[in-house]
C-alpha cells in the first residue's frame, strides 16, 4: 500500500475528528442540490436561473437569492469556509441584481470549466470592483465535486500539491494555467492512487465529496509540516489556540508515524512529547545545563545537573548514539541521506527489530521511521532568548553528530557514565540535537516583555501564523440561535484590525468563546453577547488601550460587536 493510501486510512478513518462526518453530510446535500438543479436545467434550457420551479423541493436553497448568498457570502456553505475573504451585503446585492453575472452562472452550473473561471474573473472585476479568488473558486467547487477539491485558498491548495509531489509522488501531465486546471489533474490523480478506499462509498458524489475533504485534511493536518523545518514557531493573537495545535499535531504525527511504521511500539506521546513555558526568568542553566544545589546523604551540595530540554535530549537520541556505535562510519554522512535498506541488516539490538518486521520502499530514509519526539516551548519569546539557548544556535541549524558542541560546562563532566553525559568522544562530552527532535514554539505578538527574537534566530524556524478560526465556534456545538456571535466577533476583529492603536495582532481570538458553561447555551443572543463581552472581550481591550486615553473606542468597539 502506498504512502497516500496509507493516509487516507489514518486521516479520514482513525484520526478522531468528530466534525468530518457533519461536514461530510452538509457537503453531500448542497452538492446533491446543485445536481438536482443541473438536471432541471438540462431539461429546460432556455429556463432563467431565477425561475422559482428550479428549486422546488431542494433543501439547502429555496430561491435563486438563497443560492447566491450559499454561493459567496455564508461563512461555511457545506463545500468550504470563505476563510479571510468576505463579501459585504452591498456587493451581494450587486451580483443578484447583476444580468450578465445570471446569465454567467447558469453557464459555470453547466459547464464549470476554465473558460468559464475566466469569465467569472473578468465580471466579477467589473461589477464588485475587486478580486475574490477564494469566493470564485468556492462557487466552482460547490458546482463540480466530481472534478474539483474544496480547497479554494490558492495558497493553501499548493501546499497540498507540494507535499503531494515531494512525499507522494505526484506528477502533472502537463501545466495548468489556473485553479480549476491544476485541479483536473490532481483529482484524476487522486482518483486513481484511492480507488479501493473510495470504492466503500457507494454513492459517486459522496465519493468525491470524501476524496475533496481528505485534501483538506492534508493541508489541516500537513504530515510534512515538521519535516521541511524541524523547529517551528506558531504566532498571532492570544487566545488562537496555538499551544493546543501544536500539541494537537505532534499527536497527530506520532499517530501517523506509529501507524506507519511501528504499530507495536510502547511508547506513547506522553513519553514523546515534554513542554515548558519560558518566562523572562528562564535561563540557560534551567534549559540545558548548569550548577545546581543537590541534596546529597542529607547534605547540599553543588552539582552539574541537566536542564530540561538536555534531559529530553538525552532520551530522544538512544536511536542515533546507537546508530553511530554499531555503524561508526555513519557518524560523518547526512542524516537524512542514510536509508533504511543500507543498515537494516547492520543494526543488532531488541531497538531496531521493527526495521525488519516492516515493508518499506526501498527509498524510505532512516530518519522517517526513527521514533519523533516533540519538544513544545509555550510562550517562546518571554525570555531572553540568547541566553537561554547559548551556543544551541548551532545545533539547531546542524543536527545530530556533524552538529556536536561543547557546552559551557562540558570539561565538568568527568566520565562517560556520569549522568550528566551525552557523547563521550576523546574524554570529552558533546552535546547535538537529535535528528528525530521537533522544537514548536508559540509566540503570542503583543507579547513585549522581552525583544530577543534576532534575525539569526528566526531564519532557524519555520513561522506559521495563527488566525482566530471563526469556523471552530460553528463545529463547537454552538446552539444555532447563538451562531451569529461568530460573524459579531469577526466584525469586531476586522474594526480591531484598522484600528490605529490596537492592528491585527490585537484580534480576540475564538478560545475565549470555547469551554463555555452550559447555562450560556440557553441565553438568547443579547444575553450570551451581553455576557461575553463583559466577561471576556471588555477587560481584555480595557487592558490593551490601558494608558492610550482613547475611552471612546470602547464604546466603538462595544457597539460593532453586540449590534445585529
Amino acid at each position: 500500500m502506498a504512502y497516500i493510501n496509507d493516509l487516507f486510512d489514518i486521516i479520514i478513518k482513525e484520526m478522531p475528528y468528530p466534525w468530518i462526518k457533519d461536514w461530510a453530510n452538509n457537503y453531500n446535500a448542497f452538492t446533491n442540490d446543485i445536481e438536482n438543479f443541473k438536471e432541471r436545467i438540462s431539461s429546460n434550457p432556455t429556463i432563467e436561473i431565477s425561475e422559482s420551479t428550479l428549486y422546488k423541493d431542494l433543501t439547502t436553497f429555496k430561491d435563486y437569492a438563497s443560492f447566491i448568498t450559499k454561493l459567496f457570502y455564508e461563512r461555511s456553505n457545506g463545500v468550504s469556509s470563505r476563510g479571510q475573504s468576505v463579501l459585504s451585503r452591498i456587493n451581494l446585492e450587486k451580483l443578484i441584481k447583476d444580468n450578465d453575472f445570471k446569465e454567467l452562472l447558469k453557464a459555470i452550473i453547466m459547464t464549470p470549466d476554465s473558460d468559464n473561471y475566466k469569465k467569472l474573473e473578468t465580471l466579477w472585476l467589473k461589477v464588485i470592483g475587486g478580486n475574490n479568488p477564494v469566493l470564485i473558486n468556492r462557487a466552482f467547487a460547490a458546482c463540480s465535486s466530481k472534478t474539483l477539491t474544496s480547497t479554494v485558498d490558492n495558497g493553501k491548495f499548493w501546499a497540498v500539491i507540494k507535499f503531494l509531489k515531494t512525499d507522494c509522488d505526484l506528477v502533472f501531465p502537463h501545466n495548468g494555467s489556473n485553479w480549476i486546471e491544476w485541479n483536473e489533474m490532481v483529482a484524476v490523480w487522486l482518483d486513481e492512487q484511492l480507488k479501493s478506499e473510495l470504492e466503500i462509498y457507494t454513492n459517486d458524489l459522496e465519493r468525491y465529496n470524501w476524496r475533496n475533504i481528505f485534501f483538506w485534511m492534508l493541508f489541516e493536518y500537513d504530515p510534512s509540516t515538521f519535516e521541511f523545518k524541524k523547529q517551528l514557531v506558531k504566532y498571532g493573537a492570544p487566545g488562537t489556540g496555538k499551544t493546543f495545535t501544536c500539541k494537537r499535531d505532534a499527536k497527530n504525527h506520532f499517530l501517523l508515524w506509529k501507524s506507519l511504521n511501528y504499530n507495536n511500539y510502547i511508547g506513547t506521546i506522553e513519553n514523546h512529547l515534554t513542554t515548558v513555558q519560558f518566562h523572562p526568568s528562564f535561563t540557560y542553566e534551567d534549559f540545558l545545563e548548569g550548577i545546581r544545589p543537590v541534596l546529597v546523604n542529607g547534605k547540599t551540595e553543588l552539582k552539574l545537573v541537566n536542564g530540561i530540554f538536555k534531559t529530553f535530549c538525552k532520551n530522544a537520541a538512544i536511536w542515533e548514539i546507537d546508530l553511530y556505535n554499531q555503524i561508526p562510519e555513519l557518524k560523518e554522512s547526512d542524516f537524512d541521506t542514510i536509508l533504511v535498506s543500507d543498515v537494516v541488516d547492520k543494526l543488532k539490538g531488541e531497538r531496531w527489530d521493527f526495521l525488519k518486521k516492516i515493508k518499506l520502499p526501498k527509498s524510505t530514509f532512516l530518519q522517517k521511521v526513527i521514533p519523533p519526539y516533540y519538544f513544545i516551548i509555550d510562550e517562546i519569546n518571554r525570555a531572553e532568548l540568547s541566553r537561554v539557548l547559548g551556543e544551541l544556535m548551532y545545533c539547531l541549524e546542524y543536527r545530530g553528530y556533524k552538529g556536536k558542541i561543547k557546552t559551557q560546562y562540558a570539561s565538568l563532566v568527568e566520565k562517560e557514565n556520569s549522568d550528566c553525559a551525552f557523547w563521550f568522544e576523546n574524554n570529552t562530552n558533546y552535546f547535538f540535537i537529535p535528528n528525530n527532535v521537533y522544537i514548536l514554539g508559540t509566540m503570542n505578538n503583543i507579547d513585549r516583555s522581552v525583544e530577543s527574537f534576532d534575525f539569526a534566530l528566526r531564519r532557524r524556524f519555520q513561522w506559521i501564523e495563527v488566525n482566530p478560526d471563526y469556523d471552530l465556534l460553528i463545529n463547537d456545538n454552538l446552539p444555532e440561535n447563538l451562531e451569529p456571535v461568530v460573524e459579531s466577533l469577526e466584525k469586531l476583529n476586522v474594526k480591531i484590525s484598522n484600528d490605529t492603536i490596537l492592528g491585527r495582532d490585537y484580534r480576540i481570538g475564538h478560545s475565549y468563546f470555547m469551554k463555555r458553561p452550559p447555562f450560556l447555551d440557553k441565553l438568547s443572543l443579547t444575553d450570551f453577547k451581553n455576557h461575553i463581552w463583559i466577561q471576556n472581550i471588555k477587560p481584555l481591550l480595557e487592558e490593551y488601550l490601558r494608558g492610550s486615553g482613547e475611552n471612546t473606542r470602547m464604546n466603538d468597539f462595544e457597539k460593532t460587536f453586540k449590534e445585529n
